[in-house]
């Protein structure tokens, strides 16, 4: 598969789904979010997506991701999907 200089393994994935692979670039998440009281709820995640905060983690099956706070405060929630770059959110919650 060629690939020139502009091609790495961070902005890149390689689609195997075609004969020959073709590297494509990886697109950024729709992270946009909906606060309710102490919960987030991340609703147009590509299914599949790993979701991590607090150590903890789970994964997006259905491309919804919707998580529960114990406490008000300012929480990191990261995301990763092959087809896309990593990201963190951070969250608010009063």
């Amino acid at each position: 598969m060629p690939v020139g200089r502009e091609v790495n393994d961070i902005s890149h994935y390689v689609d195997v789904s075609q004969t020959p692979h073709v590297a494509r670039e990886r697109h950024r998440f729709d992270s946009s979010h909906e606060i309710n009281d102490l919960i987030v709820e991340f609703p147009e995640l590509p299914p599949g997506t790993t979701v991590r905060v607090q150590g903890e983690e789970l994964i997006a099956e259905k491309g919804v991701a919707e998580i529960e706070f114990d406490t008000p405060g300012t929480y990191t929630i990261s995301f990763q999907h092959f087809q896309h770059l990593d990201e963190e959110v951070e969250v608010t919650l009063e």
